[in-house]
């Protein structure tokens, strides 16, 4: 397993990475030479580099500075005065302002924060720029709880919905804040809306309409 000082992830193309290393995914070659392969990448650490860490606290801010490593601001407190605030961030962590200090804010669980920059959560709405598999970036917007599960899917977000048989025999699926909600067909081929509170790693199936815990 090789190791470089990148901060990215990626495993469409055969490499996994994080602040600090870069893991090569065993048996998956990257379908560049190794000289351009690694050119994408450092290209991708200076980008990072100058990307401001996203949140809400960017609304009460003034003076900001960002190194890559820290970032520092004057933050507006709840009485309007301006306070001075640093913290180093990790990978692609939000933040907002509380009350003139940066606190970390929690984001929706998945996969997709490996492929992703520019990430933005605030009043339940998450945006990031999420990579495709051609290796570019494109925005993306989700409506998602922080107990909800995503994933890149090509640059776009998915939820990721518990499995099972219940999926060949549904439509109209909505799963958000643990809450699956799907039209089911019944034995005598009717639809009927079902909903079930479900975690991601649950199995499903559809008996008669119904959501079955398997």
């Amino acid at each position: 397993m090789a190791s470089q000082n990148v901060s990215l992830g990626c495993p469409e193309f055969g490499f996994s990475a994080y602040p600090g290393k870069v893991e090569i995914i065993p048996g998956f070659l990257p379908p560049l030479g190794l000289g351009s392969w690694k050119n994408i990448l450092n290209k991708y650490q200076e980008s990072m580099t100058t990307t401001v860490p996203g949140g809400s606290w960017k609304n009460s801010a003034k003076e900001v500075k960002w190194d890559g490593k820290e970032l520092s601001a004057l933050l507006r407190d709840c009485r309007g005065a301006w306070q001075k605030a640093a913290i180093r961030p990790g990978f692609n962590e939000c933040f907002e302002n509380n009350d003139g200090k940066f606190k970390k804010v929690a984001l929706p669980g998945g996969s997709w924060i490996k492929t992703a920059k520019d990430v933005h959560y605030d009043q339940g709405t998450l945006h990031a720029n999420l990579r495709k598999i051609n290796g570019q970036y494109q925005k993306s917007t989700i409506k998602a709880d922080v107990s909800d599960v995503l994933e890149n899917i090509n640059g776009s977000f998915r939820a990721q919905v518990p499995g099972g048989s219940w999926k060949q025999s549904a439509a109209d699926i909505t799963y958000s804040g643990g809450i699956l909600k799907a039209r089911l067909r019944t034995r005598n081929g009717q639809w009927k809306s079902a909903e079930i509170k479900a975690s991601p790693n649950s199995t499903l199936a559809n008996i008669d309409g119904e959501f079955k815990i398997q």
